[in-house]
């Protein structure tokens, strides 16, 4: 079949779509799959685990939550590749960080884009989206949106960035654990990533 969108809202999968069955905290979109007949020969889904639920083209992963990303990326022709991507993360000073990012940008004579927490922009234009945060699917349709519209510098998460800036973290959200064996420091924010390189011998650093 040929896909012609990429989803992991069930209200979305429309015929034709490649729709991702990302299991979470209170549904699962396996289950949503089976309820609603989604696994039918006019649509493709990507599952963590195999399906008895109709005749749909399907491949397993080990998460279709991981899946989302290069799949998505794919299918909108990485967009991304042709623009200059900064990664925000931190405690405080995000938003700050992004405006000033989005005023330097423009004033280098670069069309800004600006995904995040406090909403989307394209060139300064606000772009209305129902959700917090985007997921994958979403994340790589706006970018090629951007795209389409002369963007060249974005500030976004969950892409592979050029440049990544860290902002302040307060005391409080930061503690330090130290073991005279370990030599790994690792640090977990809402992202929840991880780098294992410690500046000093036997201290780990947990938010």
């Amino acid at each position: 079949m040929l896909v012609s969108s990429v989803c992991y809202r069930s209200d979305d999968a429309r015929p034709g779509a490649l729709f991702f069955c990302v299991p979470g905290s209170s549904a699962d979109g396996h289950a949503f799959a089976r309820r609603r007949g989604l696994a039918r020969v006019d649509r493709a889904i990507v599952v963590d685990r195999w399906l008895d639920a109709g005749r749909a083209p399907d491949r397993t992963c080990r998460t279709s939550a991981a899946a989302m990303g290069p799949i998505s990326a794919a299918f909108y022709g990485r967009p991304a590749d042709a623009m200059t991507v900064v990664g925000v993360t931190g405690t405080n000073g995000k938003t700050t960080t992004t405006f000033l990012l989005e005023a330097i940008f423009r004033a280098d004579g670069r069309t800004p884009g600006v995904i995040g927490t406090t909403g989307i922009r394209i060139d300064g234009r606000p772009e209305p989206f129902p959700r917090t945060t985007p997921e994958a699917p979403d994340l790589q349709r706006l970018i090629a949106e951007m795209a389409d519209e002369g963007v060249t510098a974005s500030r976004d998460g969950g892409l592979l960035a050029r440049a990544a800036i860290s902002t302040a973290s307060t005391a409080s959200g930061t503690r330090w654990r130290c073991s005279p064996t370990s030599r790994r420091i690792t640090s977990t924010t809402t992202r929840r990533w991880r780098r294992t390189s410690s500046p000093r011998r036997g201290c780990s650093r947990r938010r």
